[in-house]
This record gives C-alpha cells, sequence and structure tokens, in this order.
C-alpha cells in the first residue's frame, strides 16, 4: 500500500489532523445542541447567533490544521513549488468553516441523516476547492473531486454505527473511553480515507518528477 516512508507520514498526519477537527467541531457541535435543548426546549436549531466568532474559531482550527498539511506536503512532494501554498490553506478555511456551518443549520433534535444532507453538498465543496489548486501539479487530480464526500459519508456511517452501538450497549451512557471513540473514530476514517487518496494520486504529482520550478 505504502511505497515511500512519505507516504506513511502524509497518511498518518492526515488522520491525525481529521481526527483532531472532526473532534473539536463536533464536540462543540453536540455542546450546543444539549445546551440549547436543556435551555428551551422549543427551540430548533443551533444556528450560531454570533458568526464572527464562529467563523474565527473554525478558522483558527482548520487553518492550523491546513498549515500543518502544507508543511507535510511541501516537504515531501512540491519542494519548488511556494506560490500555491496560501491557497491551500484558504481553500481549507473557507471550505471546513462553511461545512461546519451547515451543520448547525440541521434542526434539533440533530440526527445523522439529517447531518449528512446538510453537509454532504459541503464536503463537495471542500473537495472542488482544493482540486483547484491539486490540478496544476497532480494527473487525474478530478478524482479528487469524489473524494470528500466519500470520506465523509464513510464518517458519518461510522458515526451512526458507534452510536447504536453505543446505545444499545449502555444505554447511552459508556465510559469516557466508549465516548472518546464515537468523537474520534469518524475523524479518523474521514482523515485515513482522504489519506490513503492523496497518497494515490500524489504519485503521479508532476512536481515529484521534474526539478523544474514552477
Amino acid at each position: 500500500m505504502f511505497q515511500q516512508p512519505k507516504e506513511v507520514l502524509l497518511w498518518l498526519v492526515w488522520v491525525l489532523t481529521y481526527s483532531i477537527g472532526w473532534a473539536i467541531c463536533f464536540l462543540l457541535l453536540a455542546t450546543s445542541a444539549f445546551a440549547t435543548i436543556d435551555y428551551d426546549s422549543t427551540t430548533k436549531s443551533v444556528f450560531p447567533t454570533n458568526l464572527l466568532d464562529f467563523g474565527v474559531f473554525h478558522a483558527t482550527i482548520w487553518g492550523g490544521i491546513s498549515t500543518f498539511q502544507w508543511i507535510v506536503l511541501r516537504a515531501g512532494y512540491f519542494p519548488w513549488v511556494v506560490w500555491w501554498s496560501p491557497w491551500w490553506i484558504l481553500t481549507n478555511i473557507v471550505g471546513w468553516v462553511t461545512f461546519w456551518l451547515c451543520a448547525y443549520t440541521v434542526p434539533l433534535p440533530v440526527s445523522t441523516l439529517s447531518l449528512f444532507a446538510a453537509c454532504l453538498p459541503a464536503s463537495f465543496g471542500i473537495g472542488i476547492l482544493e482540486w483547484l489548486v491539486l490540478r496544476h501539479y497532480i494527473s487525474q487530480s478530478t478524482l479528487w473531486l469524489g473524494v470528500h464526500p466519500l470520506a465523509f459519508t464513510g464518517a458519518l456511517l461510522i458515526q451512526w454505527i458507534t452510536s447504536v452501538i453505543h446505545i444499545q450497549t449502555f444505554g447511552g451512557v459508556g465510559t469516557s473511553l466508549i465516548l472518546l471513540l464515537d468523537i474520534l473514530l469518524p475523524g479518523v476514517v474521514y482523515g485515513g480515507s482522504l489519506g490513503l487518496a492523496a497518497v494515490f494520486l500524489l504519485r503521479k504529482c508532476r512536481c515529484c518528477q521534474s526539478n523544474s520550478t514552477l
């Protein structure tokens, strides 16, 4: 599956960054939903009242994640490419802030199906934004357009499965380890899927096959 150490590093970084990013943002969404219901059970939405704070928080999280990803890409695959680095970070910030804003439009109580319907278009949007950057350097980059929606579908499927197991086995009340797995596993699946796709596509990286400056 992996042919070089840098491919292992790339995959591990994608797993790590997505699992952390997903866990933080999903935990905030879940906490907001529970707090809203406890405060006023008639409220039907957790849409943020302060969009500036919401945007700054999520932009900081995903800006940090995409910066870390760019460092790995730059070191292992794009050593001669400089100009596009801010665009990778910017596209991820815009894409992921929009993604989680869509998640907050889901009516209460939040279900896996409603979350899927609200965020699937946004996941496709992230893929488009990243493709606009990668298409200049990777052959068959159009495949990347379908990677985000598929990875997101897999992540929510895992989340639904773990939720069902959690409820059926523990009645919705489990140990800290079980709750941690519920939060982390979807991000691991999301990041792991994207990481494998990135490894495959970056083997066709034009920059890695040429020493010319782009």
